[in-house]
C-alpha cells in the first residue's frame, strides 16, 4: 500500500510505507487543497524571450508599410502550408536543384545590377524561324531587395500561370526566360507577330487585371534565323540581348 505525503515544497508524492511514515487523513486533505492552490512546482517557470516584431523595419504600427507586412506573413503562412501538402513539391524541386550551376560567368548579361534568371534550356531551328519577333512583358516593382515583396511576388506568379501556356498555345510564342533585376521582373518570349502577341496579352489577362506591365516586342536581325540549322542553347545573356 502507498502513501500520498506532501514535502517541504508543497508538492504531494506517493511513497511505500517502508520509506515514510503513516500521517493523519486530514493532513492529507489539507495538502491535497494545497495542490490544487499553489501547484505542485517549487520553481517559477522560465519565460521564452519574445521574438521582435520584424515587421516594425517596415514602419510603425498602424503605419502602410507595417500593414502590408503583416498582410505578407499571413499570405507566406498560408501558401507554405499549401506546397506542405502539394504532392508535386519535391519533384518542382528536384527539377530546380538539377539545373543549377549549368552556366558559366560569360553566359550572364554585363548589367549594373544583379539579377535572377529562369532560362529555357534551348530552342530548336524550326522554332526559331517561325518565331521571328522577340517580345517582353515588364512588370517594374519597388522594393529594398534584388526581389519584390511578396504579395507582389506572389500575383506575378498567378499571371505567369496565366499566360505562359496561353500564349504557347497553338504555337503563337514560346517562353525563354524570365529575368528579375533592377526593380523589374521581364518575361521574354519569342512569337510570331508582335501585334498579334500584344492582343492575345491583353485578352488572357483582362478578366483578372488590371497588371501594372508594359508590352513590348520587336523583329530579330535576319541572319539571325536564315542560316539556323541546329538547336540554339539558350543562356541568359542571349535572352536578353
Amino acid at each position: 500500500m502507498k502513501y500520498m505525503v506532501t514535502e517541504k515544497n508543497g508538492c504531494t508524492r506517493m511513497k511505500s510505507p517502508s520509506r515514510v511514515r503513516r500521517f493523519a487523513k486530514p493532513f492529507v486533505l489539507l495538502a491535497l487543497a494545497s495542490v490544487l492552490v499553489a501547484g505542485c512546482s517549487s520553481h517559477k517557470p522560465t519565460p521564452f524571450p519574445v521574438a521582435r516584431d520584424q515587421c516594425l523595419d517596415a514602419g510603425p504600427v498602424g503605419s502602410a508599410g507595417y500593414g502590408n507586412c503583416v498582410k505578407d506573413q499571413e499570405i507566406r503562412k498560408a501558401d507554405a502550408l499549401a506546397e506542405l501538402l502539394d504532392d508535386d513539391l519535391p519533384e518542382r524541386q528536384m527539377v530546380l536543384a538539377e539545373g543549377e550551376d549549368k552556366y558559366q560567368e560569360t553566359d550572364f548579361p554585363e548589367t549594373p545590377f544583379p539579377g535572377s534568371f529562369k532560362v529555357v534550356d534551348s530552342v530548336s531551328a524550326t522554332e526559331k524561324r517561325t518565331l521571328p519577333f522577340k517580345a517582353r512583358i515588364t512588370w517594374k516593382y519597388s522594393s529594398k531587395t534584388l526581389t519584390p515583396e511578396y504579395r507582389v511576388a506572389r500575383r506575378m506568379k498567378d499571371m505567369e500561370k496565366l499566360i505562359v501556356p496561353a500564349l504557347e498555345d497553338k504555337g503563337l510564342a514560346k517562353w525563354i526566360c524570365t529575368v528579375t533585376g533592377g526593380q523589374q521582373r521581364e518575361w521574354i518570349f519569342y512569337t510570331q507577330s508582335e501585334e498579334a502577341f500584344i492582343a492575345k496579352t491583353r485578352a488572357i489577362l483582362l478578366q483578372t487585371g488590371p497588371y501594372p506591365i508594359e508590352l513590348s516586342a520587336k523583329r530579330e536581325p535576319e541572319s539571325s534565323t536564315q542560316s539556323l540549322t541546329e538547336n540554339i542553347n539558350m543562356t541568359p545573356k542571349k535572352c536578353v540581348e
